[in-house]
């Protein structure tokens, strides 16, 4: 019993300290360092230009790991912390890969779920992801992937739900503790409770570890997920990004392994 409640305590420790990057100042992110600055000074324009032609969001993020998360469960929070998409509209879309667990997503709001499907999205990643990405070219799989999804937003068969939401949500305070951190939170704290007691060894291996990023480092220092840092505006061939809007999932879309 004893054993059992060690390790779900352990589990649920691992949970708690995968981290979710913080919110970026601009549409494409590579914290693992695939897309050469070229090339993403490029793709970054490209989104640039459909936010201010359609007023979509699409948000491009690249990261070395998921931190024991499932691409999905990654993708929602991604989402959610970010607020990607208008407020109120919720025509935001979130590409995300992860290098070292090889899967991709693609999450989209509920505001364009009438056009990027999940049958359509799957479509997307099968046709402009997955080859590329099989041949271990991350980069045009990435480059790929967005222009193509760019394309589709920019030339939709269908109009975007453009309907405000019937109740006005509560703004939400991207710096409050969700559940899941509540909970992690507690979980640590007596997970690290046991550890001093009952094994003062590992205790001070394991956070020793953790302050030298053994689990992984803050995304704001630019380390583990190498981070590009700036200021919360981006700017490229003369436009510029002013941050996300407060959009949400709608909890469609669709993931692939490769």
């Amino acid at each position: 019993m004893k054993h059992m409640i060690f390790f779900m305590v352990l589990a649920a420790f691992v949970i708690a300290s995968a981290e979710i990057p913080g919110k970026s100042p601009t549409l494409f992110t590579d914290y693992a360092g695939l897309v050469p600055s070229d090339s993403r000074n490029s793709l970054e324009q490209k989104l640039l230009d459909l936010e201010h032609s359609t007023g979509c969001e699409l948000a491009v993020l690249i990261v070395r790991s998921l931190d024991g998360l499932s691409v999905e469960d990654f993708a929602v929070q991604v989402f959610e912390k970010w607020g990607i998409g208008k407020s109120g509209k919720d025509n935001g879309v979130l590409l995300l890969v992860s290098q070292s667990d090889r899967k991709v997503r693609i999450e989209v709001g509920y505001g364009l779920e009438d056009v990027l499907t999940d049958g359509r999205i799957g479509e997307i990643l099968d046709q402009h992801f997955v080859p590329h990405a099989k041949r271990n070219d991350l980069k045009k799989a990435v480059m790929a992937t967005a222009e193509h999804l760019a394309d589709v937003i920019r030339n939709k068969d269908a109009p975007v739900r453009s309907m405000e939401r019937k109740t006005t949500p509560l703004p939400v305070n991207q710096d409050e503790m969700t559940m899941q951190e509540m909970i992690g939170g507690v979980f640590f704290f007596l997970f690290a409770v046991y550890l001093a007691i009952k094994h003062p060894w590992l205790f001070a291996a394991v956070f020793l570890s953790r302050r030298r990023g053994f689990f992984g480092s803050s995304f704001g220092s630019g380390g583990g997920y190498g981070g590009f840092g700036g200021s919360s505006r981006s700017s490229y061939g003369g436009s510029s990004f002013r941050g996300f809007s407060g959009g949400r999932s709608g909890g469609g879309g669709a993931s692939r392994g490769w």
